[in-house]
């Protein structure tokens, strides 16, 4: 039987590249041969990311070029989802959705091996980190571009730092956001294979690790657990493999971890931060305006948010916080986005990740009226760095 020769890419986030590894890993324990040009594959599998618009664009552009090679083109991700019309303009062969990875299998029915029985991915694919790899070339040029080099570094360990993907999907119900259709409703994984996994990785000698999922802080709510109850057991495992109390060398940085979920599971999270393994936080807060947050479906008591992260800060000072805002989004009048600016200013990141809103195909957003018009986004955008740069917070724009 002559081996299949497989190529493989992402344009995606840290899950979409997650995914990607474990179907490398897949390809691999089936005795495919990995191939780095798409033009030497007999299959080309594309995961697509649409999570923004140049995100969306570039994908359909990748389609396009893929197309021309001789190679089957499967394409995945979360793009047949978001925007599955424009797809179908241009592509119509095979298809699998970020919640449906499984149907791979269905593609090639002849493999030993099924998708099922391949373990999640702990790292990203290839060496090199997924913000050199996807998101540099997307970094504006500005005055404030060496800053914005500086800050990279916070994201630049990525092969280094093992993922632990606590779980996927998310039942939140954001106004703007269409990824939820791609990634399906949340699954926990159980806090037993959660510990074994953890455990696997302390003894190959990790002491950094990425506590990771769409919605980290929603962790366990699917099955009568919490993120509460997950950072405890897991604190567990390192003190019994080490022996140590609170000087025990291991850090976890929390990726995505909504407003709502930080109130509610304030208490354990402070302890950890106490004894300093919790030393990172991605906090999106997306707008500082209760009024945009009513309207975005997110949590909007921002005095119990900013409440809570300065606990957070005063539980370690060296504690990183990072957070992401939306600006733009429908209805957002100059008062929103300079609460927005205060938010920021009085919580004290450590770096902000501004996007500009856009219409996600079929979000409730999409569907609202009382648009921002583009120029006044950019004009905001454009402030909101100057505002910050006089703050003296860094911020990046990707």
């Amino acid at each position: 039987m002559n081996t299949k020769r497989i190529y493989i890419s992402s344009n995606g986030c840290p899950g979409r590249d997650l995914d990607m590894s474990r179907l490398i890993r897949y390809f691999e324990i089936n005795d495919c041969r990995m191939v780095s040009s798409a033009r030497k594959a007999d299959y080309i599998i594309f995961v697509t990311c649409s999570f923004k618009e140049n995100r969306k664009n570039a994908s359909i552009e990748n389609i396009r070029k893929y197309k021309t090679y001789k190679g089957e083109l499967i394409v995945a991700g979360c793009l047949p989802e978001i925007a599955p019309e424009e797809l179908s303009e241009i592509f119509s062969g095979k298809c699998i959705s970020t919640k449906q990875l499984e149907q791979i299998d269905n593609f090639f029915p002849d493999f030993r091996y099924k998708f099922n029985m391949v373990e999640d991915a702990h790292y990203l694919y290839p060496k090199l980190s997924y913000i050199f790899q996807k998101a540099l070339p997307e970094i504006k040029l500005n005055k404030n571009l060496y800053k914005q080099f500086t800050s990279l570094k916070i994201f630049s360990e990525g092969k280094q730092i093992p993922y632990l993907r606590i779980g996927r999907g998310c039942n939140e119900k954001c106004a703007y956001c269409g990824i939820r259709k791609a990634i399906g409703p949340l699954k926990s994984k159980s806090i037993q294979e959660l510990k074994n996994e953890y455990a696997s990785l302390l003894n190959k000698g990790y002491r950094k690790f990425k506590l990771f999922s769409d919605n980290v802080g929603a962790y366990g709510t699917d099955i009568g657990s919490s993120l509460s109850d997950l950072l405890h057991e897991l604190a567990g495992v390192h003190h019994n493999e080490n022996g140590t109390g609170k000087d025990h060398g291991i850090e976890w940085y929390l990726l995505h971890l909504y407003p709502l979920w930080a109130v509610q599971n304030q208490d354990e999270i402070i302890k950890r931060i106490e004894e300093k393994t919790i030393t990172q936080i991605m906090f999106p807060i997306q707008s500082g305006s209760e009024r945009i947050l009513k309207l975005m479906n997110r949590y909007d008591n921002n005095k119990e948010v900013l409440k809570t992260l300065n606990a957070f800060k005063a539980a370690n000072s060296k504690l990183k916080l990072y957070s992401q805002v939306i600006i733009g989004f429908p209805s957002e009048t100059e008062g929103d986005f300079m609460d927005t600016v205060r938010f920021i200013k009085d919580a004290k990141f450590d770096l902000v990740i501004p996007f500009e809103y856009y219409d996600s195909p079929h979000t409730l957003s999409s569907k609202m009226t009382q648009k921002v018009d583009n120029n006044i986004i950019l004009d905001r955008m454009k402030q909101f760095g100057q505002m910050l740069d006089k703050e003296g917070v860094k911020w990046l724009t990707l």
